[in-house]
């Protein structure tokens, strides 16, 4: 069975990850967008 919640806590945790290195290096915002845009047009 496919578990919702628990896909949606592990997007989540990365989310929280993500946020937390881009306070830390705010310059990898950028490339972490072009990144991301560029695997969604995929």
């Amino acid at each position: 069975m496919y578990d919702f919640f628990y896909e949606a806590d592990k997007y989540y945790n990365t989310m929280v990850k993500i946020r937390r290195k881009l306070h830390m290096h705010p310059e990898l915002g950028r490339d972490l967008f072009f990144t991301a845009n560029l695997v969604e047009s995929i």
